[in-house]
């Protein structure tokens, strides 16, 4: 299996790696594991196995050898973000609240309809293609939340997030039309 890394990738650890002390990186890659399994669990059932790894700038890309139908698609795709609910129930009962409080976030910001997240890949897989008009109106959205929340003194976290995310998701968008947004 080939494994990879971009360099959006890795300046999103790196800055992780700064930023957070050991039990917080710890946790939130024990969040992330689990996250990552429940789609490595679907996509193996599927009959697919993972070929390359890829560390992006969104997260952990899986290449995997068999392309699934669309129902496939769409239960590998909601199959990461149903992973971390059960750890973030698990870790909060064995009492490792911020792990668990991490993958709730995870599993519920992965679920927002954008495409290079988990509801991203959902909404293709469910309606067949990708929704410009609703990805760009939800970056939007989520710039505003984000400059709200700096703006009321919640820190800048969720503006630079969203920023990120939004980057991503224009690219995406821009990429699968050939002559950019219409």
């Amino acid at each position: 299996m080939r494994l990879g890394i971009s360099r959006a990738g890795a300046l999103l650890w790196s800055l992780l790696y700064l930023l957070l002390d050991g039990g917080e990186l710890l946790s939130l890659l024990a969040a992330v594991a689990a996250h990552e399994a429940g789609h490595f669990a679907v996509l193996a059932a599927e009959g697919a196995r993972p070929n390359a790894l890829w560390l992006t700038g969104t997260g952990l890309r899986i290449d995997y050898s068999v392309e699934p139908d669309r129902a496939g698609e769409l239960l590998a795709a909601l199959a990461g973000p149903a992973a971390g609910l059960l750890w973030c129930a698990a870790a909060h009962f064995a009492g490792f609240e911020l792990s668990a409080s991490l993958s709730l976030a995870l599993s519920l910001f992965n679920l927002l309809p954008l495409s290079p997240l988990d509801g991203g890949r959902a909404m293709r897989a469910a309606v067949g293609r990708s929704l410009p008009g609703v990805e760009l109106a939800l970056c939007a959205a989520a710039m505003g939340f984000g400059l709200w929340c700096a703006a009321r003194g919640f820190g800048s976290g969720a503006a630079i997030a969203a920023g990120w995310l939004s980057i991503y998701t224009l690219a995406d968008t821009c990429k699968s039309r050939p002559n950019g947004i219409k």
